[in-house]
């Protein structure tokens, strides 16, 4: 990126990260580097305000999904603040390097184009991404909903009178059965009027999975499993995702403009090394070993997760590891009661038994309704009343009962897993934060989601903390950065006994740590594996066939957990070579077999393995050394300049 290409708002994020816009010999495209997933959303509102003022009556193509969140929210924001002339927010902006004298941009002069939609899809369903078009951008920062290209008119296109794209999809979309002159040309009339335009989209490349042409255009298509494991959390579950389909615009259609002005938002660790590759010249061979196996002491444990798999799926090894210590205190704190994660099939199924238990009459279930005054008749009438209340997740949000029932699913699951392991119910906790609504867009926590935690560390008392270190715009972030603030609340209330604290960060299926970022490295052997596996499969019924899988990995969490650590052991191996395990002080390590010169995948449920930890939880909560917490307060809104 020369000196001369880059915008005034580039330049402006490009000294405030105190770096090169380029690194010779790493980097083939120029990078700016911020500090936080809101600050990235805040970089993009900034650009794209400076891009707008420059280019009334512009066309331009925004994400959808849950990526765009804080550009969203910064974008609305900066807008209407600096329309009411706020000191604060026009401060802002010229430390972002917009340019006030340009003026306010008009946003009802540009003219937007949708990027895909899911097909079939209600026109209704608040999950379509016209609806969320419609609310988020037009209505939210004032776009022209009469210069709007949508692409509407898809539930009834090509099909008989009185038939829709949802009864005749019912069982999934077969492309070859369509109403190819129809669907097609409606594809084909969309792309002509994009490129009509001279559309040049500031957004992500909408459904161009992997594979997709690099001249492709306007089309309706099928999504891989990656596509569709990401989009299960909107159609209500990966079987409805793998029925459907999509209609998008093609990279050629991207392209087609050579001016075009492109930001791609890529959030989270899931993310990383696409980006990486698409930045980054060739790695180089070296590599460096930031950790070796080791144990950590400590007497007082405290371990928070947003979800209740995630501890387990994070380092359930480790946690077999520290109980051996019958001195040892533990305490399992769950932020969320994650009913999104409960699928409507599942819960029905749950429900059901539970009501026909209550039907007999000999049932303990019904001796105990009776005990605590709910007749079992009444109780049974209730759950199915529950069951009845709605019948697709994707339709509208749970209401707040089924939330509790599905919570509480989750919450017993958690429950057997440490009751497995030979925890009782006063070691557990379900604390279900406030912040955790099941909306689109989670909200921010504040102190109340710190203050339930806070009273847990105080009750508890701890030596060390183990957080999950969250990547993203979502709920592992927004639990960490209520984990943070309580910690600091702490330790402005107790400082001696905060001082002496250790912090572990903790990842999982969904995002893991390389060897260079972590501290600590666990041996995990064969018993350990087997035993995630077991606590797994014997647990969390609710996951066994999730609806809202990894997009790695079409089966168990456990075993994605598993292939995860056996690669990390891959990698210690390849850096010390296979036979330093074998006279390793640890004996899990020792029992590894010796890896082959070329460390192909082992079968599963055979490969010793390694879980990673790291000390540096992250900017929000950092460990300052083994000795020493250091714990800034963390940005609980956007009222501040991180949020």
């Amino acid at each position: 990126m020369a000196a001369s290409d880059r915008s005034a708002v580039e330049e402006a994020a490009l000294a405030a990260s105190g770096r090169s816009a380029l690194r010779l010999g790493e980097e083939k495209i120029g990078v700016i580097e911020v500090d936080s997933f809101p600050a990235l959303g805040r970089l993009c509102a900034f650009r794209f305000l400076e891009w707008a003022q420059s280019h009334p009556d512009g066309v331009v193509a925004l994400p959808t999904g849950r990526t765009p969140e804080h550009f969203i929210a910064w974008t609305s924001r900066l807008l209407r603040g600096w329309a009411s002339a706020d000191p604060s927010t026009l401060q802002l902006l010229r430390e972002g390097g917009i340019s006030l004298s340009a003026g306010v941009p008009d946003m009802a002069s540009l003219r937007f184009v949708q990027l895909d939609d899911f097909y079939p899809m209600h026109p209704d369903h608040p999950n379509r991404f016209t609806n969320y078009v419609r609310l988020l951008y037009i209505d939210a920062i004032g776009l022209d909903a009469d210069k709007a290209l949508l692409m509407d008119g898809l539930w009834t296109l090509g099909c008989d009178a009185g038939c829709d794209a949802g009864q005749l999809f019912a069982d999934g979309v077969d492309l070859t059965l369509r109403d190819r002159e129809a669907v097609d040309q409606y594809c084909s009339d969309f792309e002509a009027k994009v490129r009509g335009m001279g559309i040049g989209p500031d957004g992500h490349v909408a459904f161009n999975c992997a594979g997709s042409g690099r001249h492709s255009v306007t089309r309706l298509t099928k999504t891989n499993y990656a596509t569709q494991a990401a989009a299960a959390g909107d159609l209500g579950g990966i079987e409805a995702a793998r029925r459907g389909a999509v209609v998008t615009i093609g990279l050629g259609t991207v392209c087609f403009n050579e001016r075009c002005v492109a930001y791609l938002m890529a959030a989270g660790d899931a993310k990383a090394r696409v980006v990486q590759r698409a930045c980054e010249a060739p790695a180089s061979d070296a590599a460096r070993l930031a950790a070796g196996a080791s144990d950590v002491p400590g007497r007082s444990y405290v371990h928070t997760a947003p979800h209740h798999d995630d501890i387990m799926l994070g380092y359930l090894p480790l946690v077999r590891r520290l109980v051996r210590d019958p001195t040892a205190t533990h305490r399992f704190l769950y932020a969320t009661s994650g009913f999104n994660a409960v699928t409507n099939a599942f819960a029905r199924e749950r429900l059901e038994a539970a009501a026909a238990e209550l039907r007999r009459k000999d049932s303990p279930l019904a001796a105990l309704c009776a005990a605590g005054g709910l007749a079992p008749d009444a109780g049974s009438a209730g759950l199915r009343a529950a069951v009845a209340q709605r019948t697709a997740r994707c339709a509208q949000e749970d209401a707040p009962l089924l939330q509790r029932l599905k919570g509480g699913l989750r919450e017993f699951e958690a429950d057997l897993l440490w009751a497995y392991h030979g925890f009782g119910r006063n070691e557990v906790s379900h604390l279900r934060l406030g912040f955790y609504k099941g909306e689109r867009f989670t909200e921010e926590p504040t102190r109340r989601d710190a203050r339930p935690i806070l009273a847990a560390l105080e009750e508890t008392g701890l030596d060390v903390a183990a957080a999950m270190r969250g990547s993203g715009p979502d709920t592992h972030f927004k639990v960490l950065q209520a984990v943070a603030e309580a910690l600091r609340l702490w330790r402005e209330g107790d400082p001696e006994a905060a001082r002496a604290v250790r912090v572990w960060g903790y990842r999982n299926v969904w995002f893991r740590f390389s060897i260079a970022e972590a501290t600590h490295a666990v041996a995990c052997s064969p018993a350990d594996t087997a035993a995630l596996n077991d606590s797994f499969a014997a647990c969390f019924l609710s996951q066994l066939d999730a609806s809202f899988p990894s997009p790695e990995y079409d089966g168990p969490f456990s075993h994605l957990a598993q292939m995860a650590q056996a690669r990390q052991y891959a990698e210690f191996a390849t850096l010390l070579g296979a036979d330093a395990f074998a006279a390793h002080s640890c004996r899990e390590l020792r029992a590894a077999p010796r890896a082959p010169a070329r460390h192909r995948a082992r079968p599963r449920g055979t490969p010793t393995s390694l879980l990673l930890l790291a000390r540096c939880v992250c900017r929000i909560c950092i460990c300052g050394s083994t000795q020493r917490v250091n714990l800034p307060a963390p940005p609980l809104s956007m009222d501040q300049a991180d949020c």
